[in-house]
């Protein structure tokens, strides 16, 4: 995975289609780094789980309890990253719903109240 984020702090976000492509970017980049985080932890997870445990350290924690305890760190980075992703798209949401000013759709059904 190449890393975008030079060019993302580079990014001047001065008008709608900027900001636009710029949350897009963001979202694609977060979903790819939370993938990647996920991956790695259910590798390192597997991994771990066959260290045997030290003699007389960590008492009854097993090789799988303390392998799913270190993973769990790396999992949670994947749901704050990917959370991350989603507030850069309900930026945008916000943004478009505040400050562009859209017609409404002619094709969107209209109520009609009788008076």
């Amino acid at each position: 995975m190449t890393s975008n984020f030079d060019e993302l702090a580079e990014m001047e976000l001065r008008d709608p289609d900027a900001l636009y492509t710029f949350c897009d970017r963001v979202r694609d980049d977060t979903r790819a780094l939370s993938w990647a985080l996920q991956f790695q932890a259910e590798m390192l997870q597997g991994d771990l789980s066959t260290v045997p445990v030290p003699e007389g350290r960590f008492g009854s924690l097993s090789s799988k309890a303390r392998a799913k305890t270190v993973a769990s760190c790396l999992r949670l980075a994947a749901e704050a990253v990917m959370h991350a992703g989603r507030l850069a798209v309900k930026c945008y949401s916000l943004f478009k719903r505040y400050y562009l000013l859209e017609e409404p759709a002619s094709n969107k059904p209209r109520f009609k109240l009788s008076a």
